[in-house]
C-alpha cells in the first residue's frame, strides 16, 4: 500500500522513498535547509537582543553565506580524502552544535563567529549528501529521488519560519536548539549509511589534473552556469519582488507572504513530479523546460504587473524552478565520474552560491536606472535564454556523443 501511494504521489519509481539510506539523506539536507530560513525572520529581534543596528544584525546571514562560498571549493577534496560519509557526518555535527551555541553566547562578535563555523558544517555536508544519492540509485530512480528531496527542502522551508516564530516567543534561545536535530542525523549516517566509494586517502597530481580536465569541459562550464543562473534569477526574485509588487500594485505584506508560499507550493508539486517526467524525457530537457517557465514568470510579473498576472506569473516561476532544482543536480551525478562527483557537486553549489551572493547587489543597481516592471522584464528574458541556451548546448553534444537520431 506504501508503494502504491508513493508511485502515486512521484511516479513509478517514488517507492526509493522508501530506501533507508534515501531517507535520512532527505532528511539531513532538510535540516541543513534550516540554516538561513530560522533566522532570518529574527533579524529585527535578534538585533534588539545584541543591542546592536539592524543592518549589523543582517550580517548573520552575510557572513553564513560569504563563509559558505568559500567552504565548497574546498570540500569536495576533503570529501575525496576522507570519504563523502565521513565528510557529511564532521559536516552535519559542526553545523549542529554551532547551531545550538549560538543561543547561549553574550556577544554578537561571538554570535557571528559560530555563524561562520555553522557555514563551514554547512558546506562540508550538502555536496556529499547530495551526491551520495547516487551512489545508492542510478537513473530515474536518482532523478525521483532528488525531486523528492527538493519538495522536502521546500515544505520545511515554508514551515520553519513559523515553528521559529512560535518558539522565539517562548524564548529568544529556543529556536536555536533546532540544530541540534543534526546530530542524529549524523549519528543516522553513521550507523546506517555504508560508505560506498573506496577512499585511498590521497590526493595527488593526477587526480587533481582529472579534476581540472573534467571542470574545464564546455559540457561542464555550461552546466555550472545554469547553476550559477538559476540561483541569480530566484534571489532576483526574492529580494525584490516586494518592490514590484507593493509599488506596482500596492500589495499588502500579508498578500506578499501569500505570492512567495503560493510559489514555494507550486515548486514543491513540480519537483516531486521530475521523477515521473524522467521516465518520458531526460532531465536535460526537463531543466531547459524549467528555465523556460522560470523566465516567463518572471518576465510576464514584470509585463503585466496586476495582482492576479503576478500570483500567476511567480506561480509559474515557481514550477520552472522546481523542474530545474532537481534536475540539475541529477545532471551532475550522472555526468561526473564517480571519482569526481563530490568535487563536481560541491563545484556546482559554489556557481550556485556566487549566484545567491551576486544577484541582490547587481539587480539591486539595475533598479537604480530602470523601473522595477522592467528589471523582471530583463532578469526573465536574459537568464531564461541564458540557462535555456547552456542547458540545449549540453543536449546537443550529449546527443552527438551517444549518436542519437533526431
Amino acid at each position: 500500500m506504501t508503494d502504491q501511494f508513493l508511485q502515486v504521489l512521484f511516479g513509478r519509481w517514488g517507492c526509493v522513498a522508501t530506501h533507508n539510506a534515501g531517507r535520512i539523506l532527505i532528511v539531513s539536507q532538510g535540516i541543513l535547509a534550516t540554516a538561513t530560513i530560522l533566522i532570518s525572520p529574527l533579524i529585527a529581534d535578534l538585533a534588539t537582543v545584541f543591542a546592536i543596528s539592524e543592518a549589523e544584525s543582517g550580517l548573520l546571514i552575510g557572513v553564513f553565506s560569504a563563509a559558505i562560498l568559500f567552504t565548497f571549493p574546498f570540500s569536495g577534496l576533503f570529501a575525496d580524502r576522507f570519504g563523502a560519509r565521513r565528510t557529511a557526518i564532521f559536516g552535519l555535527t559542526l553545523f549542529g552544535l554551532s547551531g545550538c551555541t549560538f543561543a547561549y553566547v553574550h556577544t554578537f562578535e561571538f554570535a557571528l563567529f559560530l555563524r561562520i563555523i555553522q557555514a563551514i558544517g554547512f558546506g562540508l555536508a550538502q555536496p556529499s549528501l547530495i551526491a551520495m544519492f547516487a551512489d545508492f540509485f542510478s537513473g530515474i530512480r536518482e532523478t525521483t529521488i532528488q525531486g523528492i528531496n527538493t519538495s522536502f527542502k521546500s515544505i520545511v522551508q515554508l514551515a520553519t519560519p513559523v515553528i521559529s516564530g512560535l518558539l522565539f516567543a517562548l524564548s529568544w534561545r529556543a529556536p536555536f536548539h533546532l540544530f541540534l536535530l543534526a546530530l542524529p542525523a549524523a549519528a543516522l549516517i553513521w550507523s546506517t549509511v555504508p560508505e560506498c566509494e573506496s577512499i585511498d586517502g590521497r590526493i595527488g597530481k593526477t587526480y587533481l589534473r582529472g579534476i581540472a580536465w573534467f571542470l574545464t569541459k564546455r559540457t561542464t562550464l555550461c552546466l555550472m552556469s545554469g547553476f550559477f543562473t538559476r540561483t541569480y534569477m530566484l534571489f532576483g526574485m526574492y529580494t525584490y519582488i516586494s518592490v514590484l509588487a507593493i509599488r506596482e500594485t500596492g500589495m499588502t505584506v500579508a498578500m506578499l507572504g501569500l505570492l512567495l508560499g503560493t510559489n514555494s507550493l507550486m515548486k514543491f508539486a513540480a519537483a516531486s513530479q521530475v521523477g515521473r517526467l524522467s521516465g518520458h524525457s531526460s532531465t536535460n530537457l526537463i531543466a531547459i523546460i524549467g528555465f523556460a517557465l522560470f523566465g516567463t514568470g518572471l518576465a510576464l510579473a514584470g509585463f503585466v504587473p496586476t495582482v492576479p498576472i503576478i500570483y500567476f506569473a511567480i506561480a509559474i516561476a515557481g514550477v520552472g524552478d522546481g523542474l530545474i532544482d532537481p534536475a540539475m543536480k541529477s545532471m551532475v551525478n550522472s555526468l561526473s565520474s564517480p571519482a569526481y562527483r563530490i568535487s563536481s557537486m560541491a563545484v556546482a553549489l559554489t556557481f550556485q552560491a556566487i549566484g545567491k551572493t551576486v544577484s541582490p547587489i547587481s539587480v539591486g543597481i539595475l533598479l537604480v536606472f530602470l523601473e522595477p516592471a522592467t528589471v523582471f522584464i530583463v532578469l526573465g528574458t536574459v537568464g531564461g535564454l541564458l540557462g535555456v541556451s547552456v542547458l540545449f548546448d549540453i543536449w546537443i553534444r550529449t546527443r552527438e556523443r551517444n549518436g542519437l537520431k533526431t
